[in-house]
């Protein structure tokens, strides 16, 4: 079984700039320690809770933590989002089992409505037939609160690492 490359995201920060040169401007990055704790914390709750959709392949959840205009970019080429989607709902329901794990990770406060979470995660996806997929990746989120509260508004993805192995 081949993971598909839609799955496994990688490190994306250039494409922050732009989400973030508003609010900079505006001078709403200079943020006391406090005001950047909480907004870690609640930044951490939110990708924690994403993850959590992923393992359980509540894809409608999952996907509520992305915004309807998430911008995507997968080998460093534009996709279509509404095709991701699709896509992603065919794989995850070929599986039996999903576990996704945020391993090692860092969050960036940018601004008071913009983040960056950035670090690797471990996945192993379990198919009909038992086959299991595990590895590594990583990934940047950038995330910004707004209307709906705290959304994934833009998202790198590229292949697997070489870590990636089928476990029979």
């Amino acid at each position: 079984m081949r993971i598909p490359r839609l799955v496994v995201p990688v490190l994306c920060l250039a494409a922050a700039e732009s989400f973030i040169a508003a609010p900079a401007a505006q001078g709403q990055a200079n943020l006391s320690p406090a005001q950047r704790a909480a907004i870690t914390d609640s930044i951490r709750q939110f990708t924690d809770a994403a993850f959590a959709a992923g393992r359980s392949k509540d894809l409608n959840r999952l996907f509520s933590f992305y915004s309807p205009k998430t911008s995507l970019l997968i080998d460093g080429k534009v996709k279509d989002w509404a095709q991701h989607r699709a896509e992603a709902r065919a794989f995850y329901s070929s599986l039996r089992s999903v576990d996704l794990r945020p391993l090692t990770h860092e969050i960036e406060v940018l601004a008071p409505t913009v983040a960056l979470w950035r670090g690797e995660y471990s996945y192993a996806f379990t198919d009909s037939a038992g086959h299991v997929i595990k590895g590594a990746s990583a990934t940047t989120w950038v995330i910004q609160h707004g209307d709906r509260g705290w959304q994934i508004v833009h998202v790198h993805i590229s292949d697997p690492l070489p870590t990636a192995k089928t476990v029979k």
